[in-house]
C-alpha cells in the first residue's frame, strides 16, 4: 500500500491491504482530501496470498 508515493507497511495479504487502505481512505475522505484505491488482480500463478 502506498501513501503519496510511499510503502508505509506490509501485509500478509492482498485482502489486508485493501482493508487498511479503505479504512485510512474513508478517514481522508471525512477530512476533504481526494481519494485513490487501485487494486491490481493477480498474475498468472499467483495464489491468494501474494506469492
Amino acid at each position: 500500500m502506498l501513501h503519496d508515493g510511499d510503502v508505509k507497511n506490509r501485509y500478509s495479504t492482498k485482502e489486508a491491504a485493501f482493508e487498511s487502505a479503505v479504512a485510512a481512505a474513508s478517514l481522508a475522505l471525512r477530512e476533504g482530501h481526494e481519494v485513490h484505491v487501485s487494486v491490481p488482480g493477480r498474475e498468472a500463478g499467483e495464489n491468494a496470498l501474494g506469492i
